[in-house]
């Protein structure tokens, strides 16, 4: 047995800082189990990686008395195996897969050993601790993990944790000098229990104060909160001056501590198309916490200091004027992770919009879904009398319009029409509607457009498009009169295509009462929506942020503060699984597709037209669903919602592309592709990958492409663009191959996208 060092020095010096943020340190949750599969070397590597100062494993017993690492009793949820883990011998919990449950990318990850995880630290570049909590009950287990410990002369690198006081009571029997920790929701009581056995933490899964954090220092206990994954509560126990916070994103913790601002902008020259500005910038670099994103300035003078807009981490933005004859300066800075700006404004660039002297334009027909109504999206703001005279509307062949009605956005039309025929080619003339020039331009000659209708997919139960613009009904254009109430008043506003719902957050929501239509009792379910977010999961002020809610969870769309993500919950009579989007593939502020799909054997979301993640799961979905929109238990959606669409059966991954992008998977007819505001670029999930991977981008404009890919020397080792191309999405398929079609080898590699008025540079891994 080791002579108590009761107070470590590395505790002490703890309670001697007098700065709140020196003085907490950041535990990685299970690893940094937000980034990588909890619980696993891949998980504890990415903690070290990360620079977090601890990382937290569980400890559990097999059958023939190893010490592995699993949350649960049973290892279902994070392994391709199945039954309690006491059941299991060492050879049989190391065959079974611990890491595709979490991304393909760890696929193969094991369930480790205790002794794997204490050799992985010491091997680490630096002292990193570990937290051992022991999960279970089993005989001997302490014993086993304090054996542990010694063998290692870790003990003071180790703090070993429990919710049962007998086992750090043990601990303490065993080893004075290896620290425990009792978890609870800690009250004085449990702090008096420590201070009785001279241990040395408590975490709390509660609230903590200044009086209990006082109350434990006094008598020499340090406070850990568990498990802190908002960045704004992070901020706030950090200047309580907690000694330590238990997260599953070391990351963000680590980020928030960073006090440096990151570098000032340079601005490039504007370009300025009718009354938009395109603005784009050279990246601003955070080598400590990293860019979150940008605040763009704009004034009618020199000197630009207000705020026009906050956007995320990209380089290029257009600004929707609607002006003319007008002059506007703009400046920027950069934003880290951490909230903090660029010390200086970037140079100043203008742009001078000139007089309009341009009718509007058509830029898409929306004819999807409802035989009896079509949405013409233009360019640019429309006078309201010419926009909604129907007389300026024909289609051809036989089709009659009886009513135009302008949207609230004001660039979209919505037509009332005498009932479309399936796949039938159509052609719609514009003619005398008008912009808001200060001498208005009409469309002369007419402007013709071909289209095509294509109707609901096939088992829709339920769709709102939300063009009503006004009133208290959401009507389902389905069929099955799925009618909705707003509640409250969510608003009417601007939606992805026409009109849409914004919430405010606070107490608005939308309901569907149960319908037979809506009682999905079966092996798949699919919803598909369009939303833009006002806050990304971690600013959410409360645990959710919920889009779409049915009774007892069935198929729910939602943002989770605690994972970082938007999820897809599906609930069966077997079990419940979460797939998700992680906020880093998330933007506030712009149009995103969302779609859930449960096959059966999986529960699946995607982003965009692209899947990110999957979960296994059985059984059938449970009956009697009341839908509820924007609301969830107390929690509310802060944004927009637009055309909502529930479906009776799994769709397809065709399917869900055809609903982001409009491209009809039997013939090929773009019917509604989405035009984009801004032009974005983007490495689709996972990354790293190994060997295929997606690059996904939206130009704004129609012009020459060029996508390359280089090493870490700067030389370019692959070209998938290099041609003139149309607005709109696109996507580019790699199997990490060079230009003779020869295989790269592992490492890191920087993409790059350059085309008129853009510009985007990223960075990924490949790992063979």
């Amino acid at each position: 047995m080791k002579k108590s060092t009761f107070w470590l020095p590395l505790l002490a010096i703890l309670l001697c800082q007098s700065a709140a943020i020196a003085g907490t340190v950041i535990i990685a949750h299970r690893g940094a189990s937000g980034l990588a599969p909890e619980n696993t070397l891949a998980a504890f590597a990415k903690a070290i990686e990360i620079g977090a100062d601890w990382f937290e494993l569980d400890v559990h017993l097999s059958s023939d008395d190893s010490l592995m690492l699993m949350h649960d009793d049973t290892i279902d949820r994070t392994t391709s195996g199945s039954g309690a883990l006491v059941t299991k011998t060492y050879a049989q919990l190391c065959a079974v897969d611990a890491g595709s449950w979490f991304s393909p990318a760890f696929a193969g990850e094991k369930i480790p050993t205790l002794s794997e995880a204490l050799d992985l630290a010491l091997a680490a570049p630096y002292r990193v601790g570990v937290v051992i909590e022991i999960k279970a009950t089993t005989a001997g287990i302490v014993e086993k993990a304090v054996a542990e410990v010694q063998r290692r002369n870790m003990q003071d690198r180790v703090i070993l944790s429990s919710f049962n006081l007998s086992q750090i009571t043990q601990s303490k029997q065993l080893d004075p000098s290896i620290p425990v920790q009792l978890f609870a929701t800690i009250t004085a009581t449990h702090i008096n229990q420590v201070a009785a056995i001279k241990g040395e933490w408590v975490g709390s899964g509660g609230t903590i104060t200044k009086a209990l954090l006082d109350l434990a220092h006094a008598q020499k206990i340090l406070m850990n909160k568990w498990t802190v994954n908002s960045a704004a509560e992070m901020r706030n126990l950090i200047n309580l001056g907690v000694d330590a916070i238990t997260t599953n994103f070391p990351d963000i913790a680590k980020a928030i501590l960073d006090n440096t601002p990151p570098t000032d902008v340079v601005l490039l020259p504007p370009l300025v198309e009718a009354s938009r500005v395109a603005l784009s910038w050279q990246s601003a670099v955070d080598p400590e916490s990293g860019i979150a994103g940008y605040q763009i300035y704009r004034d009618t003078t020199a000197h630009a200091t207000t705020l026009l807009c906050s956007l995320g981490d990209t380089t290029f933005w257009v600004d929707e004027t609607h002006s003319e004859s007008k002059q506007f300066f703009y400046r920027i800075k950069a934003r880290n992770v951490a909230g903090l700006l660029s010390a200086h404004f970037s140079n100043e660039v203008s742009a001078t919009i000139a007089a309009d002297h341009q009718p509007p334009h058509v830029k898409q027909v929306r004819a999807y879904g409802r035989a009896d109504q079509i949405v013409i999206a233009f360019d640019e703001r429309l006078d309201q009398t010419s926009a909604e005279t129907v007389a300026n509307y024909q289609i051809t062949p036989g089709i009659g319009v009886h009513s135009a009605r302008l949207a609230l956005e004001r660039q979209s039309v919505i037509l009332g029409v005498s009932p479309l025929q399936e796949k039938t080619p159509y052609t719609l003339s514009v003619s005398q509607v008008q912009d808001l020039a200060a001498t208005p331009n009409p469309i002369i000659p007419p402007a013709s457009v071909p289209f095509m209708f294509i109707p609901f997919l096939p088992n829709t139960v339920a769709s709102w498009d939300l063009d009503e613009g006004e009133g208290v009904v959401m009507t389902d254009g389905s069929g099955n009169d799925n009618h909705g109430a707003l509640i409250i008043g969510p608003g009417w506003g601007s939606g992805w295509c026409g009109n849409g719902l914004v919430f405010n957050g606070v107490n608005d929501y939308a309901t569907v009462p149960a319908s037979t239509s809506l009682d999905i009792n079966a092996a798949e379910v699919s919803i598909s929506l369009w939303t833009n977010l006002a806050l990304l999961p971690n600013d959410l002020p409360g645990a959710y942020g919920p889009l779409y809610d049915s009774d007892t969870d069935n198929y729910v769309l939602y943002e989770d503060k605690g994972s970082n993500e938007l999820r897809f919950k599906v609930t069966t009579d077997k079990s419940a699984e979460r797939p998700g989007i992680p906020a880093s593939y998330l933007r506030t502020g712009i149009w995103l597709h969302v779609a859930g799909v449960y096959d059966g054997s999986k529960a699946m979301i995607y982003l965009n037209g692209q899947l990110h993640d999957s979960h296994p799961l059985t059984g059938t979905v449970r009956p009697k669903q009341r839908a509820t929109i924007g609301a969830s238990a107390g929690s509310y959606f802060k944004g927009a919602i637009d055309d909502i669409q529930i479906f009776n059966r799994a769709l397809t991954g065709e399917e869900i592309r055809f609903l982001y992008a409009g491209e009809d998977p039997a013939t090929g007819v773009v019917t509604r592709r989405q035009m984009p505001r801004q032009s974005h670029l983007e490495l689709n999930y996972p990354n790293p990958f190994n060997p295929a991977t997606t690059f996904r981008y939206v130009l704004t404009e129609r012009g020459k492409v060029r996508l390359a890919v280089y090493d870490r020397l700067g030389r370019e080792v692959a070209q998938l663009v290099d041609a003139i191309q149309e607005p709109g999405a696109h996507e580019v398929h790699w199997q990490a191959c060079g230009r003779h079609g020869l295989p790269l080898s592992s490492g890191v590699y920087f993409y790059r996208l350059t085309t008129q008025g853009y510009e985007a540079t990223g960075k990924t891994s490949f790992l063979k």
